[in-house]
C-alpha cells in the first residue's frame, strides 16, 4: 500500500468517484470534493500529499482554489485537469505553482501514469526529508554544547527566535561558541538555503571597511579596477553575522544603521540603490550596554540590532558540560590526529572540573588535542596543563596548601578519603547513586550533596 494521499476535486461527482476509484485501487489513499471550497476545508482537516484539481467549477474556480492551496505553505503537489484545448490555462496554474496538469477527456493509462510520476517525487523529497533530519538530530546544540541546564536556556531561546526575521545580539565571552550560534540561528531559519556571511569587524583595516561591507564600482577610487559586491550584498535573502561588532568605528556604525533602516545598500562611486533583504545577527565579547554608555557604540544602532538577546555562558558556569565536551574533543581529536587516547585519570577529570577555562570552551578543546597529540594512553593533568590547576584540597601553589595546621591536615585527609570512597561505591554500583549511597551508609540527598561539592561526575572518563 501506498502511503500518498490524494484529494480528487471535480464539480462532476461521476468524474470525482471514476478518478478516485481508479486510485484506490492502484492503492493510494483517495477522498474527494465537490468543489474548491470543499476541498479547501478538507485540507485544513489533514493536508494531503496530492490534489488532482478541476479548472473550470462554479463559485470557486480552480485558479482560486490553488491559490488558496499555496496559502497554506503545506508541500501539496496539484495537478490541473483541463479541457482538450485549454492548455494555456494549465500553463498558467503551472507558473502560479501547481505540479503537472492533465488534458480530459485523459485516458485511464496516462492519469494513472501521471499521478504515480508526482507520488514518486514526493517519496523521494520525503526520503531527503528525513534524512536531512536525522543529520541534523545527529548535529544538533545538545550533541555539539551539551545539555546542562545554562545550555538548554540558550537552545530554548534560539528556537524561540530562529524561525522569525529578528535581529539578534548574542553576548558572551571569546570561545563560548557565538558564530556557532549564529550559524544555528540561520540553519534552522526559512533563510537557511540562501547564503550566511560571517564578517570579523575586528580583521578589517578601517581603511577598506566601506567597501568591504558595501562594494564598489570600477574606478570608484585609486585601486578600483573593476566592479567588487559588498558583504551586504553577498548575504543576499540570507544572514549577515556580524562577529565583535564593537570594533566597528562610530563612522560605519552611522553608515550601517542607515542601511538597516532603509533595507538598501548602494555600492561606493554608484548613486543607484540596492535592495535588501537580509537577517542580521550581531555578536560581541564585550557587554553592549556598557560600551553605549562610553560611547563607544551607537544607542540607535544598539536598539536597531537589539530586537532578541542571547547570553552565552562561561565554561565555568556550566560545569556539567565540561566532561561531555572533554569526550566529545578526546573523539574528535583521536579521529583527526589518529591517536587511540583511551580517557583521562581521574586526576584529569577533577583538574577540569577545577580548572577556571578562561578561554572556555575553545581553550579546552586545544588542550585536549594537545593532550592527545602526545598521544599517552591515560590523558593525566600534566598533559592538559602546564601548570597543575588549584582544587579544592590544594593550596594556591597547587601543592598541599599553606596551612600546617593539624586540623586543616585532618580535613583534607578526610576529603580525601571522602572521595576515594565514593569513587569506588560508584565504579562496584556501575554508577547508580542509590545503592552507591546504601553501600556507604548514607541516604541519596547526602551522596548528591557530597557529589557536587567534590565535582564527581564519573570515577573515571
Amino acid at each position: 500500500m501506498s502511503n500518498i494521499n490524494i484529494l480528487v476535486v471535480d464539480d462532476n461527482k461521476d468524474m470525482c468517484w471514476l478518478v478516485s476509484n481508479l486510485l484506490k485501487e492502484e492503492g493510494y489513499s483517495v477522498d474527494g470534493a465537490d468543489s474548491g471550497k470543499a476541498a479547501l476545508e478538507k485540507i485544513r482537516q489533514s493536508a494531503p500529499d496530492v490534489v488532482l484539481l478541476d479548472l473550470r467549477m462554479p463559485k470557486m474556480n480552480g485558479w482560486e482554489t490553488l491559490e488558496n492551496i499555496k496559502n497554506f505553505g503545506a508541500p501539496i503537489s496539484v495537478i490541473i485537469m483541463t479541457s482538450y484545448g485549454d492548455v494555456k490555462s494549465a500553463v498558467r496554474a503551472m507558473k502560479m505553482g501547481a505540479y503537472d496538469f492533465l488534458k480530459k477527456p485523459f485516458n485511464n493509462d496516462e492519469m494513472i501514469l501521471t499521478v504515480k510520476r508526482t507520488a514518486d517525487n514526493i517519496s523521494l523529497r520525503k526520503e531527503m526529508q528525513a534524512l536531512k533530519q536525522k543529520l541534523e538530530g545527529e548535529q544538533r546544540l545538545e550533541n555539539i554544547m551539551g545539555t546542562s541546564p545554562e545550555t538548554k536556556k540558550v537552545i530554548h531561546k534560539l528556537d524561540q527566535v530562529a524561525p522569525t526575521n529578528m535581529s539578534v545580539i548574542i553576548q558572551g565571552e571569546t570561545g563560548t561558541g557565538k558564530e556557532l550560534i549564529a550559524r544555528t540561528i540561520h540553519k534552522r531559519s526559512p533563510r537557511n538555503e540562501n547564503n550566511f556571511i560571517a564578517v570579523d569587524c575586528g580583521a578589517i583595516p578601517e581603511t577598506l571597511m566601506e567597501s568591504e561591507f558595501f562594494g564598489y564600482e570600477k574606478g570608484a577610487f585609486t585601486g578600483a579596477e573593476g566592479r567588487r559586491v559588498g558583504y551586504f550584498e553577498s548575504a543576499g535573502d540570507g544572514t549577515l553575522f556580524l562577529d565583535e561588532i564593537t570594533n566597528l568605528p562610530l563612522f560605519l556604525q552611522g553608515k550601517l544603521l542607515r542601511v538597516l533602516q532603509e533595507r538598501e545598500v548602494s555600492r561606493l562611486g554608484s548613486h543607484k540603490s540596492i535592495k535588501l533583504d537580509i537577517r542580521v545577527i550581531a555578536a560581541s565579547n564585550k557587554p553592549l550596554e556598557q560600551e553605549v554608555k562610553k560611547g563607544n557604540f551607537r544607542e540607535d544602532l544598539y536598539y536597531r540590532l537589539n530586537e532578541f538577546t542571547i547570553f552565552l555562558p562561561r565554561l565555568k558556569d556550566r560545569e556539567e558540560d565540561v566532561l561531555f565536551l572533554a569526550k566529545l574533543f578526546l573523539n574528535e581529536a583521536n579521529s583527526e590526529l589518529q591517536k587511540e587516547s583511551s580517557g583521562f585519570t581521574r586526576e584529569a577529570v577533577r583538574a577540569m572540573l577545577y580548572h577556571e577555562w578562561p578561554g572556555n570552551v575553545r581553550e579546552l578543546r586545544s588542550a585536549i588535542r594537545r593532550a592527545v597529540l602526545f598521544n599517552p594512553e591515560m590523558i593525566a593533568p600534566e598533559h592538559l596543563f602546564d601548570e597543575q590547576p588549584q582544587t579544592e584540597s590544594s593550596g594556591k601553589d597547587g601543592a598541599q596548601g599553606d596551612s600546617f595546621s593539624l586540623r586543616d591536615i585532618a580535613k583534607r585527609t578526610l576529603e580525601k578519603a571522602e572521595v576515594e570512597a565514593i569513587e569506588k561505591a560508584l565504579r562496584i554500583t556501575r554508577g547508580n547513586k542509590s545503592k552507591a549511597a546504601e553501600l556507604l551508609g548514607i541516604d541519596y540527598k547526602t551522596l548528591f550533596r557530597k557529589l557536587k561539592r567534590y565535582k564527581i561526575f564519573e570515577p573515571t572518563l
